[in-house]
């Protein structure tokens, strides 16, 4: 592969290669086939809106109610967290996910990694909700998910740098802020992709990274650490 990167890598993961080739799988079949399942599986941020207004404010609403309302919103973010918006949304999620998600399912492992996965996408889907709380278009936010990713490998491999062709190494920061550049609106503009990544908050994104650094500490407490090659 053209890009590598210096941390140790597990030999076993599990997880990356589902995400990366499921996420291609969903995707091609969603653009063949069902293109109507971003607003089945995704959620929209108006909704998710009123539904936690109904919560909070709906005093008559018995336990089970509220439960099931809640876990409806949930559901949805992380059906969001399995689509993605295109071609070059797609690219950029697999190309994260499997360079860098080897290295911290074989630090936190199978459990630990879904976890994280599972919280970056609620926070980046609250994130987004909280910043367009009328948006009426279905989100979608495999980056989310997969900015706690980062956010996490930035803390456990901090040191770690990535390789270009066995030639130019750069600091995973340094990477990783690529990730963000990419999604700011002037830069789009400048390399001609404006509506190719419409609606993608890159706040949203920075929020779910935030959380991967701050939970990979704990998630990584009483797991071996692996040796530097």
């Amino acid at each position: 592969m053209p890009l590598t990167d210096t941390a140790p890598h597990h030999r076993f993961a599990f997880l990356v290669p589902l995400f990366a080739f499921g996420l291609v799988g969903i995707y091609v079949v969603m653009r063949r086939s069902i293109p109507s399942m971003p607003a089945e599986l995704a959620f929209v941020p108006s909704d998710v809106a009123n539904a936690w207004h109904a919560l909070v404010h709906g005093s008559s609403r018995s336990w089970h109610e509220s439960a099931t309302l809640a876990g409806s919103m949930v559901l949805h973010m992380l059906g969001a967290s399995i689509l993605v918006a295109g071609p070059l949304h797609l690219v950029s999620a697999v190309l994260y996910v499997w360079l860098f998600g080897d290295n911290v399912e074989g630090r936190l492992g199978i459990v630990r990694m879904s976890m994280l996965w599972v919280a970056g996408a609620v926070v980046a889907g609250v994130t987004h909700v909280w910043l367009h709380p009328r948006e009426q278009l279905p989100v979608v936010g495999a980056t989310g998910a997969i900015a706690s990713l980062l956010g996490a490998y930035l803390v456990l491999f901090r040191r770690a740098s990535v390789r270009f062709l066995r030639m130019v190494e750069l600091p995973c920061w340094l990477f990783f802020a690529s990730f963000f550049v990419l999604q700011i609106g002037p830069v789009q503009q400048a390399f001609g992709w404006v509506g190719v990544l419409d609606g993608i908050d890159v706040r949203a994104h920075f929020a779910s990274l935030l959380v991967g650094a701050a939970a990979a500490p704990l998630l990584a407490l009483g797991t071996k650490v692996p040796k530097a090659r």
